[in-house]
């Protein structure tokens, strides 16, 4: 598919379409991890599609209305070590529990504004109430234009290691707690 399309992949990732294939979200059946605990080097990335079994869906981000910031960047830091997405970590306040607002979508609330914001997580274990969503930006709708609203990858770190645990879109502009740039893998 990628030579179809002209463009290189990076674990299924489409370097034409970077910022739209690195936000795929779980389909409606619950997504699984694949074990590669006898071949660790062989993982794919969290950020990835490939590192689990079940149906993914593309996040509905509109084609128009968005900048062309980019907030992050495959990072390859040498032989032998995995690729990982590096961009920086938004700290967003949230006050409420996740809301169900589809079968496997939730609505949150800011925990200073009226602000609402959509998450998807790629595994239902990670709902709970959350007093921050940390957050790495992919694409940004801007305050100026029709979207206002920045999407992006939900992480979690686990041993000061950044993974990947589902989508969302949260308000453009809003003065979040940034920090310096992480690695996802």
């Amino acid at each position: 598919m990628a030579t179809y399309c002209g463009t290189l992949t990076v674990y299924g990732v489409f370097a034409k379409f970077f910022h739209k294939t690195l936000l795929w979200q779980r389909g409606a059946n619950k997504l699984q991890h694949i074990d590669f605990s006898e071949e660790p080097m062989d993982e794919p990335p969290s950020w990835s599609w490939m590192a689990y079994t079940g149906g993914i869906d593309y996040f509905p981000v509109p084609d128009v209305g968005l900048t062309s910031k980019t907030y992050v960047k495959f990072d390859y830091p040498k032989i032998g070590t995995r690729c990982a997405l590096v961009g920086p970590l938004w700290k967003v306040p949230m006050a409420t529990s996740p809301e169900q607002c589809e079968d496997t979508n939730f609505n949150l609330n800011r925990a200073d504004s009226d602000d609402a914001y959509w998450v998807r997580y790629d595994d239902d274990r990670d709902l709970k109430r959350v007093d921050c969503l940390e957050f790495m930006p992919i694409l940004d709708g801007g305050l100026d234009l029709p979207s206002k609203l920045t999407y992006g990858l939900l992480i979690k770190a686990n041993d000061q290691v950044y993974r990947r645990v589902g989508v969302a879109s949260v308000q453009t502009g809003s003065d979040y707690a940034v920090s310096e740039q992480v690695r996802v893998i």
